[in-house]
């Protein structure tokens, strides 16, 4: 038997105005999930933290900013780095959003494996 730390990502959120008023919504087509922390990893610790930031004309995530972390401090910087990295669909208009947010939940557990 083997034990394996697992930690799930969930991520809720979308663009101000998703397809309405001629704006189209926003398509997720690229990024990984946040590095766990070793610190956070080593003391079990779950969290959450949510992001608001921008997606540019070519799909690219502008200015990541933390607005709530629980607790603070210990997943921010792993947030807004996987999020910076994110890539969406570009925008057909060439305008880009704003304002979109997501929140980033953190769960460790352990799993057993065969």
């Amino acid at each position: 038997m083997m034990r394996s730390w697992i930690f799930a990502l969930v991520l809720l959120g979308g663009c101000a105005a998703p397809g309405g008023d001629g704006v189209p919504p926003l398509r997720f087509v690229q990024g990984a999930m946040p590095t766990y922390p070793a610190g956070a990893r080593a003391a079990g610790l779950e969290g959450w933290v949510r992001v608001r930031y921008a997606v540019g004309a070519d799909g690219a995530v502008l200015n990541p900013q933390v607005l709530e972390a629980s607790p603070e401090g210990v997943f921010d910087a792993s947030a807004r780095a996987a999020v910076a990295r994110w890539r969406y669909a570009p925008d057909p208009r060439g305008l880009g959003w704003e304002a979109v947010e997501s929140v980033v939940r953190f769960e460790l557990g352990e799993r057993v494996l065969p």
